[in-house]
């Protein structure tokens, strides 16, 4: 059984908040019963079945189709912290086909049933702000149900259409080598999880996942989008979000400093452009 889980209707949105610690009882994997998109807190890997193992951290939303099996591996020793929503399945449809021409193509196959053509895609900064304060008022019942109704739906929409605009090109010549790069990517990620608090340079980086600086920077933006610091950038940011609640208003400076950032004022600055608010604005938000 999950540590904790709280679940929350309002109207025809369902949030789920949970906490599952490796070696209880459901964290070794398991099968979803509706379509869900899942905003994880920490890091834990994830395997669909039929397809390659993700690394499911703060910067990712993972989605599941109803009846998708998977499989959980621990990387962060807290175990898996994570929020989800679900909507109607006419409501995912539509969605998912005005933002993701994959998916409009995708309903000539004969498995109607899938809401994803996609098992993750990047969780967009401002995006997933939005979704800390709307799942954290649901979780309160402090939120009327036309208001989670319309901001869940925005949600919703912002993560499947960064998830359409992702480029999955390769520039690998052969299945095996687009396999290592995917491979390659996940590693990284993986060991950014745990080190995201550190100095580390590219070289360490590519060293600890045996790999060349040039080829590593290379490969992860292909794949991602984005660069190694800016994933790590973000991993700090969104960890940083999580503590305003529990941090004494004073010091963010300390906070900073936790976060691996050079001071108060580049926290503050680097925050402002990520999630558009600045810490103290995102603080109300979360306590409101």
């Amino acid at each position: 059984m999950v540590e904790r889980e709280v679940v929350r209707e309002h109207g025809r949105v369902t949030m789920g908040w949970f906490r599952c610690r490796p070696g209880q009882d459901g964290f070794d994997g398991g099968a979803v019963d509706r379509p869900i998109v899942v905003f994880p807190r920490t890091a834990v890997a994830i395997r669909h079945a039929d397809r390659d193992e993700v690394v499911a951290d703060p910067t990712v939303a993972m989605f599941y189709n109803r009846g998708d099996t998977y499989h959980r591996r621990s990387i962060d020793p807290v175990g898996d912290r994570c929020e989800w929503l679900s909507v109607p399945d006419e409501w995912w449809a539509e969605v998912c086909e005005v933002v993701d021409p994959a998916h409009r193509a995708s309903r000539a196959h004969p498995d109607r049933g899938r809401v994803f053509t996609r098992d993750h895609g990047p969780a967009p900064a401002t995006t997933y702000l939005r979704q800390r304060h709307l799942t954290g008022s649901m979780a309160a019942g402090t939120a009327c149900t036309l208001a989670v109704e319309e901001a869940a739906l925005a949600v919703i929409r912002d993560v499947v259409a960064a998830t359409a605009g992702v480029d999955e090109a390769d520039p690998a010549r052969t299945a095996t080598t687009r396999g290592r790069h995917r491979r390659l990517v996940r590693d990284t990620c993986e060991y950014l999880a745990a080190t995201w608090a550190d100095d580390d340079s590219l070289a360490d980086t590519a060293a600890a996942v045996g790999a060349s600086p040039f080829h590593l920077s290379r490969i992860f933006r292909a794949h991602t989008g984005t660069t190694i610091h800016q994933h790590r950038t973000q991993l700090r940011l969104r960890a940083g979000l999580g503590r305003l609640g529990s941090t004494d208003p004073l010091d963010l400076a300390g906070l900073a400093l936790d976060l691996g950032f050079a001071n108060h004022s580049h926290f503050t600055a680097t925050f402002r452009r990520a999630f558009g608010v600045a810490p103290s604005k995102a603080r109300t938000m979360l306590t409101a």
